[in-house]
């Protein structure tokens, strides 16, 4: 299909960075394969200096097919990958470059490895240890989306510990508070006399330093929440309560003695036992130099990071 004016100047734009926000079926991948094309045909660039990464196979694919159909035999030698796959081959790469590395880095460990290793460390928890029963493929799940956000198991301990010594001091201010809560407030009583001051006590309890990487403050998060609920009720010419309530409800809950404390307190044990289960791991697949499927990622860019040669 012939490009768009708008497409056009996307493909013929050569200055500097460029951002395209297209929605699906709007003929992304005809518009980058022509922009490749465009560069061959127009700059001194050679198809091995182009890379293109996408998020799935089928996308990479797909998009080497259709370049392909428009340059031929040079396709082949641009670099299409998905983020997984180019991680890979800078790892490949590196054994070229590196004369000491500490993993096996031609293959990823397979699922049936991971799952092992998992299971294995599950299975020396305590008996009553909250992860003990847990999910492992739901355990993998949550440590490879922790990987992606660069996040190690000590970081994660650093995060559930922090939750759990602020929360300690937070309730029973907040219960203090929430005492005061009587059914049918309206909205402007019960923000003076509830919310305003929930929110005074979390303001005492935020920090514009995160705790650990980009992770704020859970107090951070909860004032924020809190505060957006008043101010779009607040700009209503009938402002109302619920909004606030149903807040309260997902935020709170009661213990043994009918006293209010935050709902996290389960979900900090999870994090707290997960972080000591992802540090086992780390440990594990250092110690056997191996590397998982979200490594073929955090591996290379610590590589290209710390290997200033190679980089």
């Amino acid at each position: 299909m012939p490009l768009n004016s708008m497409q056009k100047a996307a493909v013929e734009y050569l200055e500097g960075p460029l951002l395209v926000l297209a929605g699906p079926g709007t003929g992304k991948t005809q518009l980058l394969s022509s922009k490749v094309k465009y560069i061959l045909k127009n700059t001194d660039a050679n198809p091995e200096n182009i890379l293109c990464l996408t998020f799935t196979e089928s996308g990479a694919q797909n998009m080497r097919d259709r370049l392909f159909s428009m340059i031929g035999a040079a396709a082949s030698k641009v670099h299409i990958h998905t983020y997984h796959a180019f991680g890979s081959t800078i790892l490949a790469e590196y054994k070229n470059y590196a004369e000491h590395f500490d993993r096996d880095l031609d293959n990823a460990i397979d699922d049936i490895t991971e799952y092992k290793i998992i299971k294995k460390i599950q299975d020396n928890l305590g008996a009553f240890d909250i992860m003990k029963r847990a999910n492992i493929s739901d355990i993998i799940n949550t440590i490879a989306s922790a990987k992606s956000a660069r996040l190690t198991g000590k970081d994660l301990e650093i995060i559930a510990n922090d939750n759990i010594k602020t929360t300690e001091k937070m309730n029973p201010l907040l219960s203090n508070v929430l005492a005061n809560l009587k059914k049918g407030m309206k909205f402007d009583v019960g923000v003076a006399e509830i919310y305003g001051p929930i929110m005074e006590i979390l303001k005492d309890f935020t920090s514009p330093e995160p705790i650990v990487k980009n992770i704020e403050k859970e107090a951070n998060f909860l004032l924020r929440e809190l505060a957006d609920i008043i101010e779009e009720e607040s700009a209503k010419e009938k402002p109302s309560i619920s909004p606030l309530t149903k807040w309260k409800d997902r935020r709170f809950e009661k213990d043994d003695d009918g006293n209010y404390r935050l709902s996290n307190r389960i979900s900090n044990k999870k994090l707290l036992s997960l972080a000591a289960i992802m540090q086992q791991y780390e440990k594990e697949l250092d110690s056997s130099g191996l590397y998982d499927y979200a490594d073929m990622i955090e591996q290379a860019i610590k590589i290209v990071d710390e290997d200033k040669g190679f980089r």
